[in-house]
């Protein structure tokens, strides 16, 4: 953490006993966001920013931006604006009192030049990049507020950038590049009526620093909410994934320690661990509450490094890890990536090189990606890093979803009647698994990147229907009527109810069964072997009927080498309840990898967790497992701590 100014720590730390914070208003965007799809994006920011802010126990109130009156925000202290772009006049008008009553406010990524001004700031340029993220990290200046992280991560492609327009205004936080280079653009700018940062605060890691981050700026202007914080840091001590309380999980680690013996009993971060907690203890006791809440994740830090010390390793075992970006971790760069992932203990990659309509790669059958052009063939560049680490790699091929393909892809499509409707008649930008000119382009993009690189395997994803309301397009009505021999009256009502429910249902399972037959002659066509996977829906046999995917019976025929089933759940109980009764299925042993959510969107799991289903994982029977996914908070978060003992490589010799 950087050193702030001394007199502004000292207030900051020396925080009366009986003070407390403010009420906290989190706007939600509506009548701001001018186009509809995005109400649903804007309401996911605010309900994770509220969230966090209840961890922090802070009090905090949501509310959508068209029911904002003066009442509600007359109570609060700080307004925050998670997502609010282009807010109009009544509701400028209440921020604009709540800045005049003193009120603070901090706002993300807003496109309005009078909210700007009404900050003491200067909206600027819209800067976007088409190569990917450019804007990587936010590190902050010496003159920001204390108990900032020093660093902050993010991946962002575009910014909203604004300035200051008046004396008492400044930039405290400046955008990097992943290579460490200060951008010009800021990333925070302070004026004496709050905090502006230049995009949204996006799901993509570094929870904690960003939680951190929140609560450090709204604690600069109401000093009062460090104390709930520091009380809710503590007590979060008590919940260590299944370790249970802080003093449980030393027990249980000093315990585990003396089974093992040797140099790791007992690991020396448990002895560090408990001076720090009465350090704590005695900093909470003083007001000094800024430190507690930073010390109490240090704290947690060393009991989950303990933790990772005493996990044993299991020689043999399939370590995967999903890389949804296709670049890996450094792009340009992928023997760095490959070099981390060998040293933690991880045998197999699955890098997503290949959507329904475009190509990470030299492809002569699909598209070629921004990232083709801007970072060259993936394929090949990963293939030979990979060889170099002893990893295998796993082609990730996204079936059917045609991805980020240019408008005029999608006209053509749709002209050629090759694309999916829902039972609405709405279009869907999926490829129709019944056409038979989509399915030979599937297969045929597939053939060409396995005889083209020395890949190890083709791991299929999406190979499935997108709900349970698809496809009813009128190449569907043909095709079935004639499987089944006559007409349909009414479409697609016929196929949804009655008698013909059941055979429509058997019939869309069969057109995504006929493409992975066809993978898997393709796979078997090839001189050397190719393994055939697939990422699939954890509950099973219900997701046979909804989306038609049936990879029980992939199983039984022996289609596929193994699956990935995404057992995504914060739950270990949950977790271990679905892996066992996937490995019950027919010819499931050995070929049931489970798939860990580590830093999934619907759940984020600590290391604590991710260790204990990786050892849920193992107690059901399974023989490996894959991790989603590979990002900057896996790198610097979960995989040191499982290449401490659960996955390290030292301890399968």
């Amino acid at each position: 953490m950087k050193q702030r100014p001394a007199v502004l720590l000292a207030v900051i730390l020396r925080v009366a006993v009986s003070a407390s914070g403010g009420p906290v208003l989190l706007v939600q965007g509506t009548t701001s966001i001018r186009d509809p799809a995005e109400a649903p994006y804007a309401a996911r920011l605010a309900g994770r920013l509220e969230a966090w802010l209840k961890e922090f126990d802070v009090p905090v109130t949501r509310i959508e931006e068209s029911r904002l009156t003066s009442v509600p925000i007359k109570q609060a202290r700080t307004v925050i604006l998670p997502y609010n772009p282009h807010p109009e006049k009544p509701v400028l008008r209440l921020l604009q009192e709540h800045v005049k009553r003193g009120g603070k406010l901090i706002v993300f990524y807003s496109s309005s030049g009078e909210l700007a001004r009404l900050m003491g700031l200067r909206l600027g340029e819209y800067a976007v990049s088409k190569s990917g993220p450019k804007w990587w990290t936010i590190q902050f200046r010496s003159t920001a507020p204390p108990f900032l992280p020093d660093a902050v991560h993010q991946n962002s492609t575009n910014v909203r950038t604004v300035y200051p327009a008046v004396a008492s205004a400044e930039i405290i936080a400046f955008w990097h590049d992943r290579n460490g280079r200060r951008l010009p653009e800021p990333a925070w700018v302070r004026s004496p009526h709050g905090f502006w940062m230049t995009h949204v605060l996006r799901d993509d890691g570094s929870h904690w620093q960003k939680k951190q981050m929140l609560l450090a700026l709204i604690g600069a202007g109401d000093p009062g909410i460090w104390r709930g914080a520091a009380e809710a840091s503590l007590r979060s001590l008590d919940r260590l994934g299944s370790l249970g309380s802080l003093d449980q999980a030393l027990a249980e680690i000093e315990r585990a320690a003396r089974e093992r013996g040797g140099a790791d009993a007992p690991p020396v971060e448990l002895a560090r661990a408990r001076r720090l907690y009465a350090d704590l203890r005695g900093k909470l006791a003083t007001g000094e509450y800024g430190a507690v809440v930073v010390g109490s994740k240090r704290l947690r830090d060393l009991v989950m490094i303990a933790y990772g010390r005493v996990q044993a390793g299991k020689s043999g075992e399939f370590r995967g890890i999903w890389d949804h970006s296709g670049l890996g971790l450094y792009p340009g760069d992928w023997d760095r990536t490959c070099r981390i992932l060998a040293f933690h203990g991880f045998t197999d990659v699955f890098p997503n090189l290949q959507w329904a309509g475009l190509a990470h790669y030299r492809s002569d059958v699909l598209p070629r990606s921004y990232v083709y052009k801007q970072h060259g063939d993936q394929a090949r560049q990963l293939v030979r890093a990979a060889r170099r680490h002893g990893l295998r790699v796993h082609v990730w091929k996204v079936c059917w979803k045609l991805g980020d393909v240019p408008e005029e892809v999608i006209h053509e499509l749709a002209a050629a009647k090759r694309l999916q409707r829902d039972d609405t008649g709405r279009l869907l930008h999926w490829l129709c698994p019944s056409h038979p000119k989509n399915v030979a382009r599937e297969t045929e993009a597939i053939r060409e990147v396995l005889a083209r690189y020395k890949v190890d395997g083709i791991h299929l994803d999406y190979v499935r229907y997108p709900a349970r309301n698809s496809c009813f397009c009128e190449g569907c009505r043909l095709r079935f009527e004639s499987s089944i021999g006559r007409r349909l009256h009414e479409w697609p009502r016929d196929v949804q109810t009655g008698l013909l429910a059941a055979r429509y249902g058997r019939w869309r399972r069969s057109m995504i069964n006929r493409l992975v037959r066809k993978v898997r002659d393709v796979a078997d066509d090839m001189k050397r072997p190719v393994q055939v996977s697939a990422a699939v829906y954890g509950k099973y046999p219900s997701c046979s009927r909804s989306v038609a995917q049936d990879w029980g019976a992939w199983l039984r025929n022996g289609t596929v080498d193994f699956v990935c089933p995404m057992n995504y759940t914060e739950s270990l109980s949950d977790f271990r309840r679905l892996t066992r009764a996937q490995l019950l299925l027919p010819r499931a042993r050995g070929r049931v990898y489970p798939g860990i959510g580590a830093t999934a969107s619907q759940n984020r799991l600590e290391a604590f967790d991710v260790i204990d289903q990786i050892r849920a994982a193992r107690s059901a029977g399974a023989s490996g497992f894959v991790l989603f996914q590979l990002n900057h908070a896996a790198r610097t978060e979960i995989l040191p701590v499982l290449g401490l003992g659960i996955t390290r490589r030292s301890s399968e010799h």
